[in-house]
């Protein structure tokens, strides 16, 4: 949650070209595709006993992630912010800038 709240946060910083905001962009995106994985982990039950081994094994997983339309967190919205936290890191990672076109000059 802290990841979506902050992302305004970042998204300006950039735009203002503020000093270290692509760095901050980058440690952004990665501990956003990090705390995904972690969330849906803890959700299955599968990293539970890995990161907090005093609940014992096997943890079961959150029975409301099986029912819709709650099933479409892990199937559909946890993939697709995954995705776009990579496109995001792609393009901070190629030094893309903000409001670079996006066709070349030739294909116009």
């Amino acid at each position: 949650m802290v990841v979506g709240l902050t992302a305004p946060l970042v998204g300006l910083a950039l735009a203002r070209r503020a000093h270290g905001a692509r760095a901050m962009a980058i440690a952004w995106n990665v501990f956003g595709v990090v705390d995904l994985i972690v969330a849906v982990g803890m959700g299955t039950g599968v990293l539970a006993p890995l990161l907090f081994p005093q609940m014992g094994f096997p943890v079961p997983p959150a029975p409301a992630m099986g029912i819709f339309p709650m099933i479409l967190v892990p199937t559909f919205a946890v993939p697709l912010s995954i995705f776009m936290h990579l496109f995001a890191l792609g393009g901070l990672l190629r030094g893309a800038r903000i409001g670079a076109r996006l066709t070349p000059a030739a294909a116009r």
